[in-house]
């Protein structure tokens, strides 16, 4: 059997969305991932939707003994920059990275 060592199990755009959101993390700024999803707004839908259904798992079989409103506000923001990039708002007015 061959493998396809070429193969990309991440794009490009992943990649970005993940490290956006790592750098947010540390001073709980998410302007550039809020920005990278308005400009990427069909992946970046795709992870608000699967985030939304994890976190919804997650209250299913844990209830509420975690603290998920840090998430949710977060899938939120996404959703939110989502939209305004399929509306064709502005993103880099609308959302400030590294400035």
């Amino acid at each position: 059997m061959q493998y396809n060592t070429n193969a990309s199990y991440l794009t490009e755009e992943e990649i970005l969305l993940y490290l956006s959101y790592l750098t947010g993390q540390s001073d709980k700024n998410f302007g550039c991932l809020y920005r990278l999803s308005c400009q990427k707004p069909a992946q970046a839908g795709l992870y608000s939707s699967g985030a939304e259904i994890l976190l919804q798992g997650v209250k299913l079989m844990q209830g509420n003994t975690y603290e998920l409103s840090e998430y949710e506000d977060i899938t939120r923001g996404i959703k939110q920059a989502v939209e305004w990039g399929e509306g064709g708002g502005e993103c880099e007015t609308r959302y400030k990275c590294g400035e």
